[in-house]
């Protein structure tokens, strides 16, 4: 598999929405690919929002976990 992250995390969602992304070691949470791309769209609504648009810098300071993972990838998502 090939591309932008957008493009990876898409095909991943759109083959096997169901499939685990992520399973958090502190709790044993578990993420699937249909919803990191759902996370990932609500974010990219959200910076955009805000005013980020396509090339600009994010920059964000968070513990390890689910969501540091999300905000991570939607971020180059967007």
């Amino acid at each position: 598999m090939s591309g932008t992250v957008r493009h990876i995390i898409d095909e991943a969602a759109n083959r096997a929405p169901q499939k685990p992304f992520l399973v958090a070691p502190e709790n044993g949470e578990t993420m699937t690919y249909g919803e990191l791309k759902a996370r990932c769209g609500e974010i990219e609504a959200g910076l955009n929002s805000l005013g980020a648009r396509s090339g600009d810098k994010v920059a964000f300071l968070l513990d390890n976990g689910p969501w540091t993972a999300s905000l991570f990838l939607a971020t180059m998502y967007a």
